[in-house]
């Protein structure tokens, strides 16, 4: 399972869920992998198999947003999306070796702000795939509706639902030829 998305999983199974909760969740968090891997196939439409499967299994929320970055400019390649994968992988395992060995020295990382790492990356990972006006649009939409079900919706479903609604907004305006005019 790709990266931190492992944790909850985990969680389920060190609280006693049953293998059905743990398979379902599991698949639940890792289906966006899926889409992400089906925007990326008219990139990778040269490449054999075997390469596709290797750049699919190092798939990552972070190289995607890279990769289709470079991909949207022009100037993507797999090459590029190879080598932003292993230099994620091996960030990601020094990064956790820090961790291991300096974790204990800051008890609480939410007092210095660490807690803010993760949601700032993919907000900067994101802002610069939102080039036209529905993607910016949907991409507010999305953010909306996650603060307002935080506010009235239990446990994290709210993230689910506001990218699902979203998206689905995001595909009927796409379909419809909607245009948004500028000022």
């Amino acid at each position: 399972m790709p990266g931190h998305r492992s944790s909850p999983p985990l969680a389920f199974f060190a609280a006693g869920a049953g293998p059905f909760t743990i398979i379902v969740t599991t698949l639940i968090i890792n289906a966006r992998h899926l889409l992400l891997a089906a925007s990326l196939a008219p990139y990778l439409r040269g490449l054999s198999s075997v390469k596709r499967v290797l750049l699919g299994a190092q798939l990552t929320d972070e190289t995607y947003a890279l990769g289709m970055q470079r991909y949207l400019s022009g100037t993507g390649s797999p090459a590029f999306f190879f080598g932003a994968n292993c230099s994620l992988y091996l960030c990601w395992q020094l990064s956790a070796l820090v961790g291991i060995a300096l974790g204990s020295y800051i008890p609480d990382p939410a007092a210095y702000g660490l807690d803010l790492v993760f949601p700032l990356t993919f907000i900067g990972l994101l802002v610069p795939l939102l080039r036209g006006r529905i993607n910016q649009l949907v991409a507010f939409v999305a953010a909306l509706l996650a603060i307002v079900g935080a506010l009235f919706l239990p446990g994290q479903w709210y993230l689910l639902l506001a990218g699902i609604v979203a998206s689905f907004i995001g595909y009927r305006l796409q379909d419809s030829g909607f245009r948004i005019q500028k000022a």
